[in-house]
């Protein structure tokens, strides 16, 4: 019996859902009974970066449209790390839709983490600041003599990214209104070329189902006027404590890329930084480093140069439970890496830490506004007063 694609799409979400029941959520959140169920529509348009891409049947491609499947936790624990950010939500989830011709682009979709923080707290309606990460897949990849056209992504497979400012509305006991607009990217890092990426900018609105999975422990035969809440009652919310103390991180990374010259060859490259790192509190910290790079995709395009790289950089970090979400801007120090690269770089990246000296790292390190390779490290750190 063969299933459309849909539909084991479906099951993919539905074995991800059974996955994260089964695993232990106390890593994220010691009260976790709180659930939700989401479904989200998008819709918007393309902020072109590909040129083939653009011009090719333009009518397909000023629009488009998603549907979006999700499974998550509403954070409850007073005594975490979740009551100073106003209890966030967080979970899995599932996008597909329409975002241009298929015969050209494909029909992807993404399998995706996501973590929302409320803006303010009110139980009634409240603005959020959300971000999902994760994996598109299904596309239909630039060839060069079947699908020239698709100048935008080079590989079936993609980096997903979602950003959102949205608001919560509850209607009734167990169902809210999610609307907002965001911003959705995909791209692979300049692992393959082309990788001019896409980019959609949009509105979307959802409904969510909150539900208590402690519901079913109650024996509502002998006790039917036992309902309990299906969204928790927040009381608590414990202030940013003050840190006011620096760090040393010494961190180092590796990528894999192509060039404009060869898409059938992947070179290697190499990024480290040393940067102090001075904590406000919990929640924030500010940084400032020096950089290495070398980029060996740089040898075809520049031959008989060197191509070791340097840099500074400065940064801020968003800092909550093991987790670091991290942005920093930086500038190349000498005028070999201004004509290799361009003037400026950023790296936004996700620092995941083991304990209080080590920690793993992916970030993405950009050619002025677009990729230029993806950095995957290790980092230790070395406190300083």
């Amino acid at each position: 019996m063969k299933f459309p694609k849909s539909f084991k799409h479906i099951i993919l979400f539905v074995a991800l859902i059974l996955m994260s029941r089964t695993a232990n959520a106390d890593s994220i959140c010691s009260h976790n009974d709180f659930r939700f169920i989401e479904i989200i529509g998008q819709a918007g348009g393309h902020i072109y970066s590909a040129d083939a891409l653009k011009e090719a049947s333009p009518n397909k491609y000023k629009e488009y449209r998603t549907l979006q499947l999700r499974y998550g936790w509403n954070s409850s624990d007073p005594n975490g790390w979740q009551s100073m950010y106003l209890y966030p939500q967080y979970g899995i989830g599932w996008y597909s839709g329409s975002i241009g011709d298929p015969e050209i682009v494909g029909k992807p979709s993404a399998v995706y983490g996501f973590i929302s923080f409320p803006l303010s707290y009110d139980p009634k309606h409240y603005p959020f600041i959300e971000a999902s990460m994760g994996i598109g897949y299904n596309f239909r990849p630039y060839h060069k003599e079947s699908n020239r056209e698709n100048d935008a992504i080079g590989s079936k497979i993609t980096g997903y990214l979602n950003l959102k400012l949205g608001a919560n509305y509850k209607l009734n006991r167990e169902l809210d209104l999610i609307y907002g607009f965001d911003v959705i990217h995909f791209s692979n890092g300049r692992i393959y070329k082309p990788n001019a990426g896409l980019n959609m900018l949009g509105i979307n609105v959802g409904l969510r189902y909150n539900f208590n999975t402690m519901q079913k422990e109650v024996d509502n035969s002998y006790y039917p006027e036992v309902v309990l809440d299906a969204r928790p009652r927040h009381s608590i919310f414990r202030p940013k404590e003050p840190i006011k103390r620096g760090e040393f991180l010494l961190y180092s990374a590796f990528g894999l890329v192509q060039n404009d010259m060869d898409d059938s060859k992947h070179y290697g490259t190499f990024s480290t930084c040393i940067e102090y790192r001075y904590l406000i509190n919990t929640c924030s910290g500010v940084t400032a480093g020096f950089d290495f790079f070398y980029d060996s995709s740089l040898k075809p395009l520049y031959p008989g140069e060197s191509y070791d790289l340097y840099g500074v950089h400065i940064g801020y970090d968003f800092l909550f439970g093991k987790f670091d979400a991290r942005l920093q801007g930086g500038t190349y120090l000498t005028q070999k890496g201004r004509k290799f690269k361009g003037h400026f770089f950023f790296r936004p990246a996700l620092q995941y830490n083991f304990g209080s000296k080590f920690y793993a790292q992916i970030g993405l390190k950009t050619q002025k506004f677009k990729a230029d390779w993806i950095e995957w490290g290790i980092g230790v750190k070395f406190p300083y007063s």
